[in-house]
């Protein structure tokens, strides 16, 4: 009686392990399916979707690399950020090869108006007007490089200074250039705010509402030319139009002033 009883108990939880495996392995087997399908990575032609954008290295020449890397590699000053560098834009498209040459001959010519202190002859009142003596830079023109990867675009923003060891540096202007990766090409700036259902005149607004928050008076007279800095906006070389890291569309551009202009940076959307 009691062999019947321990037969019937061990054939019970016999059949309960096999039951719990064959669920375990159903469900295993749907996780690892879903897992998988949620990646939606098409390994046959290296194309991936991401939030229904299809990214594709097609014009990617280096695979092993980013769209935008240096070589050739002179730091002059860590604190100013003057680097003298060659630019390597890695996409296959004769808008990519066209602004790699102007660029590097561009940094060509800048690496020429490099000047050390040490090879002037200054008087000594000269001397005693020095600010920044450390790097022993007397002058420079120079280009300060940012780049962006989001998505299916990369975006390279080029700012523009002056250096002498006098008043350290100052910003002259940013020029920005996005590619779509997925063609080569280099979006206008009109291409770029359809991309986020915008235009220039809500770029306008956008900057002139901003520029009313940081108004300021001086003697009286209102320090920030609003009027002349959204009319500079008519003019595409005026300012820069990029997408960072974060998918965020943004504008650099110089602020119009009754002192000294300066470098202003919004986000859009």
């Amino acid at each position: 009686m009691d062999d019947t009883r321990n037969g019937i108990v061990y054939g019970a939880l016999f059949l309960f392990f096999i039951v719990i495996l064959i669920v375990g392995g159903y469900v295993l087997t749907v996780k690892v399916t879903k897992e998988d399908s949620s990646d939606k990575i098409n390994t046959n032609n290296n194309e991936k979707t991401e939030e229904n954008v299809v990214i594709s290295d097609k014009y990617k020449i280096d695979k092993t690399k980013e769209y935008i890397y240096f070589d050739n590699i002179d730091s002059k000053s860590l604190e100013h950020e003057i680097i003298f560098q060659d630019i390597i834009i890695n996409i296959n498209s004769n808008d990519a090869k066209n602004l790699e040459t102007k660029l590097n001959n561009d940094m060509a010519e800048l690496r020429k108006t490099y000047k050390k202190i040490s090879d002037q002859e200054l008087s000594e009142e000269d001397k005693e007007r020095i600010l920044y003596k450390e790097d022993d830079i007397y002058s420079t023109l120079f280009k300060k490089y940012t780049k962006y990867f989001y998505k299916n675009y990369t975006s390279l923003l080029v700012d523009s200074f002056d250096y002498d060891c006098y008043n350290g540096s100052t910003y002259k202007n940013s020029i920005s250039y996005v590619f779509d990766t997925n063609t080569g090409k280099i979006l206008t700036k009109k291409e770029i705010l359809n991309i986020y259902n915008k235009n220039l005149d809500n770029l306008k607004l956008k900057v002139e509402e901003a520029l009313e928050s940081e108004q300021t008076e001086v003697e009286g007279t209102n320090l920030i030319d609003i009027t002349s800095t959204i009319n500079s906006f008519d003019n595409d070389d005026n300012y820069a139009l990029y997408i960072n890291k974060s998918g965020f569309l943004v504008v650099s551009f110089l602020v119009k002033t009754t002192q000294i202009d300066y470098n202003d940076v919004i986000i859009l959307n």
